[in-house]
C-alpha cells in the first residue's frame, strides 16, 4: 500500500499525541480527542483510509516497530495497542471497547520458583484478518494471526499454539 501524502490534519486537538517520526494518515481517517498515541523514533505508524481510533484507547509504537492500520477499521473506545515488533489490522476489522492487543511479554522461569525477567521481552508479530471483529474486552497476545471474518467473543483472551 502506498501513501501518497503525509495527512498533518491529525486532529492534534488531541491533548497526547507524540510523532516522533513519520506517521502516515490517509485522507478520511481520525483519530480522536482524548485518545494517546506514541510513536517513537525509529518506529513505523500507519492508518487507512476512512479509519478511526476513538476516544480513550492507548497506542504505543516502539523503536523499531510497525503498526499497520489499514481502510476502513473503526478502534472503539477504550482500546490498549503496545507494538513493540509488529501489528497488522487488515479491511473492514471492528475493535469493540476494552480490548487488548499486545505483540510483547516478559520471560517467566519456573526453575527455582515463578521468577518474572523484566528486562527481556518475548515479541511476534500479530496480524488481524479482513473483515473480522473483536468483541469486548478481547485480548490479542504476542503470535496470534486472526483470520478473515472472524468474531473474536467478548471477554477472550487468544494466545499463539506453542
Amino acid at each position: 500500500m502506498k501513501f501518497h501524502k503525509l495527512y498533518t490534519r491529525l486532529l492534534l486537538t488531541s491533548n497526547s499525541i507524540y510523532l516522533r517520526l513519520v506517521a502516515f494518515i490517509k485522507y478520511g481517517s481520525w483519530i480522536s480527542l482524548f485518545s494517546e498515541l506514541r510513536v517513537e523514533p525509529g518506529a513505523e505508524f500507519s492508518i487507512g483510509r476512512n479509519s478511526r481510533i476513538t476516544s480513550g484507547s492507548v497506542i504505543h509504537v516502539y523503536k523499531g516497530a510497525r503498526l499497520c492500520i489499514k481502510d476502513n477499521v473503526w478502534i472503539g473506545p477504550y482500546n490498549i495497542i503496545y507494538c513493540q515488533k509488529g501489528i497488522t489490522i487488515n479491511e473492514r476489522v471492528r475493535v469493540s471497547h476494552f480490548c487488548t492487543i499486545t505483540d510483547n511479554d516478559y520471560y517467566v522461569s519456573n526453575k527455582t520458583g515463578i521468577t518474572i525477567d523484566f528486562l527481556r521481552k518475548r515479541c511476534s508479530e500479530i496480524v488481524i484478518g479482513s473483515n473480522s471483529w473483536l468483541c469486548a474486552n478481547a485480548t490479542i497476545l504476542r503470535g496470534v494471526v486472526v483470520e478473515e471474518n472472524s468474531i473474536v467473543k467478548p471477554g477472550t483472551c487468544i494466545k499463539r499454539k506453542k
